[in-house]
């Protein structure tokens, strides 16, 4: 199955803030399929079965190398099908 054709995908993402009112960002490195070396709020693909939280999580760990998640979450946005 392919994402686009065969189904529509679904991502997330995420703004991080930190105590001092510092954005975390993450910069699209320069092999990325589009918008190369252009920063952007982290997040990514939600794998099929996978949890939202769960697939933000891994996009932040996967892709920023880091660990570190937020402590808490201000609020959510779910669009588009989400109960």
């Amino acid at each position: 199955m392919q994402r686009g054709i065969d189904f529509i995908g679904v991502g997330v993402g995420a703004v991080i803030v930190d105590d001092a009112g510092r954005l975390f960002l993450a910069r699209r490195g320069p092999l990325a399929k589009n918008e190369r070396e252009l920063w952007e709020f982290p997040g990514g693909a939600v794998e099929f079965g996978e949890r939202l939280a769960d697939a933000l999580r891994r996009e932040i760990r996967e892709g920023n190398r880091s660990d570190g998640c937020p402590r808490r979450c201000r609020g959510e946005q779910r669009l588009a099908g989400q109960e």
